[in-house]
């Protein structure tokens, strides 16, 4: 049903004219031929027709568009069984999961309407590209069988059985996210099936299975691959310096893709000082300051008034893709095992062989201590240390330098 690709969107936007796209199922794009662009779901209201605004691009994607639309059509036949009803698209979420003041699902209502009027209404809680779209894709690979099923019929032996073929332990990997978002559905229709404690604990083995880590890059090798990526030319280049930034800084990539000339202040001698990353894009949803070098500064393009600070030719946005830094590193390091998010492991091993305080690494790395009191009564960012602990990784990094390392307080 769905008829729109990435590529006739970006044409669309660039071509100069306005324009309305189907793309199927009552779901259009509109764009204005000025660069600005929207989606819009059509349906039909009593003996006329209305539509719904679902969002501007690219803020909404064309996957989170098509899951607005199924979601906003099942609140649009609740509306039509129950006339008093409020509308779950748009409407803040209160304590319990649900839109404040919105009624549950009609009965008969199954999984699949659910998941998605869920994900829509909790969307703006996941700050990693494609939240919604890979969760939506969880549930309806691996719950199939129960999509077409009404909620309240579905069983806790039936979700447990969905959840065996993945179970890994009650606290990691896929069967442990799947059972958690399936839990929150439920949950929000005042159903336990897909609880843990006092249910599901009853059917599913209560044992944890060794966690696989990201694969990390020796810190002793990280000056030669950072060498390797400056020596990149063509399009490889701009994907390299933002494989460097991610060493450097210990960011992850999708927050280096995402990196805008607005969020680079002022102050340093070179004219710029401090990175401030967004809380809507940090995963703690929290503004995290980075500290930025002379290394750092160093990869950064001309200054431009706005936009992406890495600019990609190949792609629709300009934005790197992330999934491009991590196939540039790994050409450039055969045969060892490596990932971008392993970079923030290399700078922890780094900053505990050479005894440096657990606290500092973790505000370099804008961890969560897990400890919600712990978190509320440190009011400090210890900047000025991690400053001096950037230093000292930058200089070893980029120069091979340990001199630094003395000055980290």
């Amino acid at each position: 049903m769905s008829k729109l690709t990435n590529a006739r969107i970006a044409a669309a936007v660039n071509g100069g004219t306005a324009a309305w796209l189907s793309d199927g199922g009552s779901l259009y794009f509109k764009t204005n031929g000025k660069g600005q662009a929207s989606w819009v779901f059509h349906f039909r209201n009593g003996s006329g027709r209305s539509s719904a605004g679902l969002g501007s691009f690219p803020a909404v994607t064309v996957m989170q568009a098509r899951a607005a639309r199924d979601a906003e059509r099942v609140a649009v036949r609740q509306r039509r069984a129950s006339p008093a009803a409020t509308p779950l698209i748009g409407v803040p979420c209160g304590p319990e999961g649900m839109p404040s003041g919105a009624p549950t699902l009609p009965v008969g209502e199954t999984l699949a309407d659910a998941v998605r009027v869920y994900l829509v209404n909790h969307a703006a809680e996941w700050s990693e590209k494609g939240a919604l779209e890979n969760r939506q894709r969880m549930v309806e690979m691996h719950c199939a069988a129960l999509l077409k099923r009404p909620l309240a019929s579905i069983t806790r032996d039936e979700i447990a059985a969905v959840l065996r073929q993945n179970w890994k332990g009650p606290s990691v990997g896929l069967g442990c996210k799947l059972m958690g978002l399936l839990n929150k559905v439920f949950s929000s229709h005042g159903l336990q099936t897909a609880a843990w404690k006092g249910n599901l604990e009853h059917v599913l083995s209560r044992a944890n299975t060794k966690t696989n880590h990201h694969p990390s890059l020796p810190w002793q090798d990280t000056p030669a691959a950072f060498q390797a990526l400056g020596a990149c030319s063509g399009n490889a280049a701009t994907v390299a310096r933002v494989a460097q930034w991610c060493i450097l800084t210990g960011c992850r990539s999708e927050e280096a893709c995402q990196m805008q000339w607005s969020e680079l202040t002022q102050g340093h001698a070179l004219g710029l000082d401090m990175w401030t990353k967004p809380d809507a894009q940090t995963k703690t949803r929290q503004a995290h300051q980075v500290p930025l070098t002379g290394a750092m500064i160093a990869l950064l393009p001309p200054r431009k008034p706005d936009g992406f600070v890495f600019l990609a030719s190949n792609t629709a946005t300009g934005k790197v893709n992330a999934g491009s830094v991590l196939k540039l590193i790994k050409k450039l390091c055969p045969g060892v095992e490596v990932s971008t998010h392993g970079f923030r492991s290399t700078i922890y091993v780094w900053a505990a062989e050479h005894d440096l305080d657990d606290t500092l690494v973790d505000g370099v790395l804008a961890h969560a201590s897990g400890d919600r009191t712990k978190d509320a009564y440190k009011r400090t960012q210890m900047l000025k240390q991690r400053r001096q602990f950037l230093d000292a990784w930058s200089a070893y990094v980029a120069y091979s330098n340990f001199t630094t390392l003395a000055h980290v307080a």
